[in-house]
């Protein structure tokens, strides 16, 4: 018996490092016939799971990348996300210290 288990977890990860080579996708559009980034690059891991409010870190079967274009989205919308976040404090700021 346990040789057949072993047997399955060998098999259980060939399929892993199997799934890890084929697996080069984009994981916002699923574009494959592209240049990926990986998650570590310009803090995409971060701004993905700022917008979606999911991590990628979670996911094992294979790494996490993304093509160009969405790269460039996420990059714009983590700026303008951390725009928006700062003149909110400022203005907080402002309203702190205008109250009677």
């Amino acid at each position: 018996m346990e040789v057949s288990g072993m047997n399955s977890d060998l098999r259980a990860v060939q399929i892993q490092t199997t799934a890890s080579a084929i697996a080069q996708f984009c994981m916002i559009c699923l574009d494959t016939d592209c240049k990926l980034y990986p998650l570590s690059k310009y803090n995409l891991g971060e701004a993905y799971e700022n917008l979606t409010g999911k991590s990628l870190q979670c996911i094992v079967n294979f790494l996490p990348e993304f093509c160009i274009e969405c790269t460039q989205r996420l990059k714009s919308c983590s700026k303008f996300r951390d725009k928006s976040l700062r003149t909110y404090h400022l203005l907080s700021q402002l309203v702190e210290k205008n109250e009677p």
